[in-house]
């Protein structure tokens, strides 16, 4: 009736207030963009998020264009653990566009690999899980493994030698890496903070990481 056509005609003036926040989607036109893009860029348009949850917004939806379009924007600062955290994120979920396009704004494999972040990565409990290596750390172990078990690197060079038929020395597995990994487990019980660092640092979109002093 007369009363719900005024009523509609007041949320409209109501909504036209902000109507930056507006995202008019046409269904069945030329254009086919696809309704989850539109969703994604009125949700990132509409909300005072920060860039690094823009970022975690689209990995979560694996949108990898729009991340490039809206969320890295030149000029962009970066808190170097942010990109590293998605990096980690992108890494369990298996967004290889996004490991890729987080290199590309200088995301440092050599840097971002440390001994833990690889054991976590290794231990993780999200994604697709492989009991198999779990199977395999037991058989070279010769006994069960208690449970909550940790595997660590030296475990995983363990495997990897056990694969190979013992023609194959693995890093993990040798004297110098032992001595590095012991002394480094050594100084992370001590101070009780992660190996990786927790320094934030700033960059720039585009800005390699060879650039920072």
């Amino acid at each position: 009736g007369q009363s719900e056509a005024i009523h509609l005609f007041q949320t409209l003036l109501e909504c036209m207030k902000k109507r930056e926040l507006i995202t008019v989607f046409h269904i069945g036109s030329d254009e086919h963009q696809d309704i989850d893009v539109a969703i994604l860029t009125a949700l990132l348009k509409g909300t005072n998020a920060s860039a690094f949850d823009q970022l975690i917004l689209t990995l979560a939806w694996d949108r990898v264009d729009i991340a490039k379009t809206h969320v890295f924007v030149y000029g962009q600062q970066w808190l170097v653990g942010s990109l590293e955290q998605a990096m980690l994120d992108a890494l369990v979920m298996d967004r290889v566009a996004f490991v890729k396009l987080l290199i590309e704004n200088g995301v440092s494999m050599h840097k971002f690999l440390t001994i833990p972040r690889l054991e976590e990565l290794y231990n993780t409990k999200q994604g697709p899980t492989n009991p198999a290596l779990f199977h395999l750390v037991r058989d070279v172990k010769q006994g069960n493994l208690p449970p909550g078990y940790k595997l660590t690197l030296i475990d995983v060079g363990l495997v990897v030698e056990y694969l190979m038929g013992g023609t194959y020395r693995c890093t993990y597995t040798r004297k110098r890496f032992r001595v590095i990994y012991n002394s480094l487990s050594g100084s992370n019980r001590r101070s009780g903070r992660n190996a990786s660092g927790s320094t934030p640092q700033l960059r720039k979109s585009h800005e390699p990481f060879g650039n920072r002093v």
